[in-house]
């Protein structure tokens, strides 16, 4: 008796968490209702026949499909924009204190490495934050209007669960 129940419990167990996405796959989502407001924003954490599972900070929200109008995966350009300076920033006081050079005679003038970086990381703020802006207006918008349609909503599922998205 010990040993049905255990496997019962297994076999319950698995097909639950089958849905459950691994965290590779926790793409960042907003959430629209079927009038178009934003509802929810956060990272895809379950999808099922009849629900999506969103997870934001360290709680999870759950919507039913039939109030789903649509889902949109691309970040904002703003977003894009501001990694975009912190990644340029941080190059670019790298090259700057590695570049400083004490001696007055030099091609730049004297500066000191911390003057360097102060100067690399200025001048890599707004080209960092250029090319972050130019990726976000390239990169191809995903967003998936299902207007509380349930076969729209199955079709979205399978393509989450087979890794489509």
């Amino acid at each position: 008796m010990k040993t049905t129940v255990l496997i019962f419990a297994l076999l319950i167990s698995v097909s639950g968490v089958s849905q459950v996405l691994h965290s590779k796959d926790q793409k960042f989502v907003r959430v629209y209702d079927l009038d178009g407001n934003k509802v929810l924003k956060g990272r895809l954490y379950s999808v099922s026949d009849s629900t999506l599972t969103i997870r934001f900070t360290d709680s999870l929200h759950t919507l039913a499909a039939t109030d789903l109008g649509a889902i949109k995966f691309k970040r904002s350009i703003g977003s894009n924009a501001l990694t975009g300076s912190l990644i340029g920033g941080g190059i670019g006081a790298i090259v700057g204190g590695a570049s400083a050079d004490p001696d007055p005679d030099s091609l730049f003038g004297q500066a000191t490495v911390a003057e360097g970086v102060v100067s690399g990381f200025v001048l890599g703020l707004p080209i960092g934050a250029a090319v972050g802006g130019l990726t976000g207006l390239l990169r191809k918008k995903r967003e998936i209007y299902i207007n509380g349609d349930l076969n729209t909503w199955i079709t979205f599922k399978n393509n989450v669960l087979s890794g489509g998205f």
